[in-house]
This record gives C-alpha cells, sequence and structure tokens, in this order.
C-alpha cells in the first residue's frame, strides 16, 4: 500500500474511533454517575437511619418520665434526632418527622424522616432531580423487669484512702437511680459483697441443706460459702440439692456483711451499704461471681426469700445484669493453696463470665486500678492466660462494658455510665 494510501485510511480509523468514543462516552458518564448516586443513596440511609433509631429512643424514655406533654416529647425526639444526623456536604435536607407514640399500655415511639439530597443524573435523563431515603424506627419498652446483683469488693485494699467511700457513693446512686417510684418493683438490686469469702449467712445454710439456725462453724450467723460439692457443678448456676450443695468454708475469716438478696427497697439497700467495712483479707473474686449469678437466677429461688424471688431465666422481657467491681486480681481459692489459688480464682471467674453471658446475663466490670500481681512465678505466659486484665476483658465480653477506673472520681463517673447503660438496656428498638 503507498504510504498516501496508509495515511488516508489511518484517518479514518481515528475519525470511526472518535465518533465511537462520543458515542460511548454519554452511557460512561450516566453509569458513572449512577453508581456515585447510589453510593451516596446507601450512605445517606445508614446515617439517617442511626439519627432515627436514637430519636425513637429518646421518644420512649422522655415518656417513661411520666411528665411530659406531647409537644415536649416530640421535640425531645426532634433535638435527638438532630444531634445524631451525619451526613457527608452533598446538600442533603430533611423534612417534617413522623411521629407516634403510646404513652398508656406499651411505652412505644416511632419516629419516621425523609431526606433527600441533588441527584448527579437530572431531569433531562431520569425525571429526577433529587433523591429521597426514608428511614423509620420504633421503639417500645413493655415494662421489662430488671434484675441487678452489685458485686462489691470490700477485701483490705479497698480500705485505702477514699476508695471505700467512693464505692459507696457509686452503688447507691446506681441504685437510686434506676429505682423509682414509676418503676415498682420491677427493677431490684442484690448486693453482693466480697473479700476473702463470701458471707451467705442464712441463705448459705439453706444453699448447705441445713437449717437457717445452724451454726455447726460457730460463726455466729455468718456462713462463709465455697465451692460447690459436685466440681461439674460448680460454674453453671443449677440449683443448690442433695448431692449438689455449696461448700463451707470453715476458715476463721468470714467479713460481716451479708449477701442482700434482690431488693426494692432503697432505704434498706442504701443503709447496709453505708454498713460496709473492708478488713484486710484477700480477694475470692470468682465466689463473688458465683454468688451474684444465684442472687438473679430463678434456680436458686428456694433459697431466696419470695420476694426476692429472680425473674424466670427464659422470660424474655426480663433483664438480668451484673456489675462486677474489683480493684485487685482475684487470689483466693480454698480448694487450692499458694500460686494456684491465683490461677485457679481466675479461671473460675472467667469460667462463670462465659456461662453466664451464655445464659444472656449482662456483665459490666469495673475495675478500679487493678495492677498484676508481681510475683517471681509470674510470667507472662500466665498473664496472658490468666492476669487481671485478660479476666477483666474476658467477662465484660464487649468492649463497651468494661471499665478501668484509674483513681476514685472515675469511679463515681462510670457507675454513672452504667447506670445510663443499664437504662437504655430496658428499651427495645425495632424497624
Amino acid at each position: 500500500m503507498k504510504p498516501s494510501q496508509w495515511m488516508r485510511v489511518s484517518r479514518n480509523i481515528r475519525g470511526n474511533v472518535a465518533v465511537l468514543f462520543a458515542v460511548l462516552l454519554f452511557p460512561i458518564l450516566i453509569f458513572v454517575a449512577f453508581t456515585i448516586d447510589t453510593s451516596r443513596q446507601i450512605s445517606t440511609g445508614r446515617h439517617l437511619q442511626v439519627a432515627v433509631d436514637v430519636a425513637a429512643m429518646a421518644g420512649v424514655r422522655a415518656i417513661q418520665e411520666g411528665d411530659l406533654s406531647t409537644a415536649e416529647i416530640e421535640s425531645r425526639m426532634a433535638d435527638a434526632f438532630s444531634a445524631n444526623k451525619s451526613f457527608s456536604n452533598w446538600g442533603v435536607t430533611c423534612g417534617n418527622p413522623v411521629t407516634e407514640f403510646d404513652e398508656e399500655d406499651a411505652f412505644a415511639a416511632s419516629f419516621e424522616m425523609t431526606c433527600q439530597f441533588p441527584a448527579l443524573i437530572g431531569s433531562s435523563v431520569f425525571q429526577n432531580e433529587v433523591i429521597s431515603v426514608t428511614r423509620a424506627a420504633h421503639s417500645t419498652t413493655s415494662q421489662p423487669s430488671l434484675d441487678i446483683a452489685l458485686m462489691l469488693d470490700l477485701s483490705g485494699s479497698m480500705d485505702d484512702g477514699a476508695r471505700l467511700p467512693a464505692l459507696k457513693t457509686a452503688a447507691k446512686d446506681l441504685i437510686s437511680t434506676l429505682i423509682t417510684e414509676d418503676t415498682g418493683d420491677r427493677v431490684r438490686v442484690a448486693l453482693v459483697p466480697y473479700g476473702e469469702a463470701v458471707n451467705a449467712g442464712v441463705y448459705g445454710n439453706r444453699a448447705q441443706g441445713k437449717a437457717d439456725d445452724d451454726d455447726s462453724d460457730g460463726d455466729g450467723d455468718k456462713v462463709s460459702v465455697s465451692h460447690r460439692e459436685k466440681p461439674e457443678s460448680a460454674l453453671p448456676d443449677a440449683a443448690p440439692v442433695e448431692g449438689n450443695y455449696v461448700g463451707d468454708w470453715s476458715g476463721s475469716i468470714c467479713q460481716t456483711p451479708m449477701v442482700v438478696p434482690l431488693s426494692y427497697d432503697v432505704a434498706a439497700l442504701h443503709t447496709t451499704i453505708d454498713g460496709f467495712d473492708a478488713p484486710g483479707y484477700a480477694t475470692a473474686g470468682h465466689l463473688g461471681l458465683a454468688w451474684s449469678w444465684y442472687t438473679i437466677s430463678s434456680n436458686w429461688n428456694d433459697i431466696w426469700p419470695e420476694v426476692s424471688d429472680a425473674v424466670p431465666n427464659d422470660e424474655p422481657t426480663a433483664l438480668k445484669a451484673v456489675v462486677m467491681m474489683t480493684d485487685g486480681a482475684f487470689n483466693r481459692h480454698h480448694d487450692y493453696g499458694s500460686r494456684d489459688r491465683y490461677t485457679y480464682s481466675a479461671l473460675d471467674a472467667m469460667n462463670l463470665c462465659t456461662n453466664m453471658q451464655n445464659a444472656g446475663v449482662l456483665i459490666y466490670v469495673v475495675g478500679l486500678d487493678v495492677e498484676a500481681p508481681t510475683f517471681a512465678w509470674i510470667t507472662p505466659e500466665w498473664l496472658e492466660l490468666y492476669g487481671p486484665d485478660q479476666m477483666l476483658e474476658h467477662c465484660a465480653g464487649e468492649p463497651e462494658r468494661l471499665y478501668k477506673p484509674a483513681n476514685v472520681s472515675e469511679l463515681i463517673t462510670m457507675y454513672q455510665e452504667i447506670t445510663g447503660k443499664l437504662e437504655m438496656e430496658s428499651v427495645r428498638l425495632t424497624h
């Protein structure tokens, strides 16, 4: 082919490519714009759902206060939505919400919002200059029951300065906030003080198959409890029956504060807490954890007074929680001596926490300035398996339920946060 002919062919090919590119460019641009709009729509919907969820829950909480007008409830919901909406900067605007709520029976609130933003592909293509996104949430509480066990460390280290007074303040604030005239007997709190052992008092006798007034160990009304008789039953919340009773630790040390079963008597609970002291003994944390579970488990209802019977474990509207507090490593296990006391107290605690979580019990963990033991035999491998950081994280289950206050001021603040979360747990959210 002559050069002149080749040049003419090349010009024809380039011309065809240019025409083809021009033909394809428009649908490509439409596809890219459509993809971007779709991505923006998904992102807007996701952020919008978060905001309407919070608004619906705010409506329920406002209704529960019992003294707000319709306008005030709607205002609370709108404020919650505004505070939590978070859209990327592409001109998103929202209309007026559609709200509904029931102030009588179910304590329910619904919040629906439609927002829109300009489309990249306008009316010339799809007859649609804006893209609308609608999301709704329905939040309700059917007056659920809430059984809470406060596991309170009264080992000797808690008698250091302001630690014990701060714990008393934090525990009493939680109780008086959660138990009100409106909650009646739906919200109850049990107290489980622990240190060297757990003093279960008359309930310890019952859990050992003894008469209430039995004092065969010569401790008066103190009954220091230890491990279950059957090792395979030590870590679940199995009922104490013949052949599977709770053990009796016959040591010389048993703290005076006794387990207090579930109660909604705020004044009585406060009085008991005011009387707490912290003698200088070790920390049998696994026993404190076990008895915290027992107080809120319906498997143990034969042990407690009828007024303190836990809500059935399979009750769908019942919430059960333990606030586990310690200021040190668990270092006392009555079935083992020397170094094994640390290992098996921590191991039992972790196994208990696993079983409690599987049973639906919420565990809020408060570790006040907890330090790892520093004995010569403590190795990095041991800490990885049984160290306090490992144990506390395991028991919390979720990072948002783990608190590590460094001082007593933070302790009080973090108990307030836990109180708020327990209030939130009683609100059911559906879409």
